[in-house]
């Protein structure tokens, strides 16, 4: 704990037949260093450099905070790539013993979206309804995705119809879910690409079906055309 501390100064006798002798003297002295908050989570991009000091709520006050990123108190972790950082806090009192205490700051990646492409749609008739299919978006950032939207882009887009994501807000390590289904207007490869974005990050994945024209009506299925009889041969 800190408070008053005595100290002793050593004054050598001009008469080298004398001892030296020790002065006590009273001083401040200091407690160890400590923090309310001993370690930090700052996002990569955020808003600026902070004040440590308030941040941290470093004891004894008057103290200096040094380390990547430091610079007069102040921490930017613009400045750093994403990881985990030390800095230390150091303080000296009236005697010039100096404590150091060590400060864990964690710089976050900003959210990162991925997904798998799904299985293409199976074969449908034009105008049907294809089908769905699930797709899942995690996010493997450090930060929330906020604001998860899904849009289709592509020639093939007007084929194609997606739900709106299962959350709005895709916290670290979590899925969200997107639907889409297929239902062709055009017959052969049909293909629109659906991305999911967020504010801070996107990404994307493409869709694939196959349109083919509908069996006339009447007609068994796999069933083939006439021959026509002025065609006809018989054998010899």
């Amino acid at each position: 704990a800190g408070g008053p501390a005595d100290a002793t100064v050593e004054i050598a006798s001009d008469d080298p037949r004398l001892p030296s002798f020790r002065l006590p003297v009273l001083g401040e002295g200091l407690g160890a260093p400590a923090f309310s908050t001993p370690s930090l989570r700052l996002p990569a991009g955020g808003g600026g450099p902070i004040d440590l000091a308030a941040a941290t709520g470093a004891t004894p006050p008057g103290g200096i905070f040094g380390g990547p990123g430091v610079a007069g108190g102040l921490f930017d972790p613009r400045s750093l790539p994403p990881g985990s950082y030390g800095l230390t806090y150091t303080v000296t009192d009236s005697h010039g013993n100096v404590r150091t205490a060590t400060l864990s700051v964690a710089v976050l990646s900003g959210p990162l979206l991925k997904t798998k492409a799904p299985k293409a749609f199976a074969p449908t008739a034009l105008g049907a309804r294809g089908g769905t299919r699930r797709l899942l978006v995690a996010n493997r950032g450090e930060q929330p995705a906020t604001g998860l939207k899904a849009s289709l882009r592509g020639p093939g887009r007007a084929d194609f119809r997606l739900r709106r994501p299962s959350v709005r807000t895709l916290e670290p390590g979590a899925t969200a879910t997107v639907v889409a289904s297929f239902r062709p207007r055009k017959p052969g490869l049909r293909r629109a690409t659906v991305q999911v974005a967020a504010r801070e990050a996107k990404t994307s994945v493409v869709l694939r079906g196959r349109g083919v024209l509908p069996e006339p009506a009447g007609k068994p299925p796999g069933s083939s055309a006439p021959r026509d009889p002025g065609r006809l041969t018989t054998g010899r």
